[in-house]
């Protein structure tokens, strides 16, 4: 994970623990969307973007013990292209283990059309503030 990645905390939930008291798969997701949420409010971007592409590699699982406290995600802009970017997301659980990964393409969108529009500059500093600049990582078209 480069030090350019954005950081927030969101809750683990009674609801979110499955009969196997394993964090469901499901609310791994919707950790990535809340996270991903709060990284665009906070650096003054829409949240008017619709998810093109997600892939998700399950790697721990978060369990019971974890119930109650809050799961660490990550993001990381992995690229950006003229109405898209691609983020990678990791979940970290209490003790620092990577639970989960999440990449994903996010399209902006015209709120009124609901169709694809080019980034505006402030969003496009937004994201190259935590863009993670490798080689080997994939870029958005778009």
């Amino acid at each position: 994970m480069p030090a350019s990645a954005f950081t927030t905390r969101v809750a683990v939930r009674w609801g979110d623990i499955d009969r196997l008291g394993h964090v469901n798969h499901v609310s791994i997701v919707e950790y990535f969307q809340e996270a991903r949420a709060v990284f665009l409010r906070t650096g003054g971007m829409t949240t008017h973007v619709a998810v093109r592409t997600l892939t998700l590699d399950f790697a721990h699982p978060l369990t019971d013990h974890d119930h109650g406290v809050t799961v660490t995600v990550t993001v990381t802009v992995l690229g950006t292209g003229r109405t898209s970017f691609t983020i990678e997301q990791h979940a970290l659980d209490t003790d620092g283990r990577r639970c989960a990964r999440a990449t994903a393409v996010l399209v902006a969108l015209d709120p009124e059309t609901h169709t694809a529009r080019p980034l505006l500059p402030q969003e496009r500093a937004h994201l190259d503030a935590y863009l993670h600049r490798s080689e080997d990582r994939p870029s958005t078209v778009g």
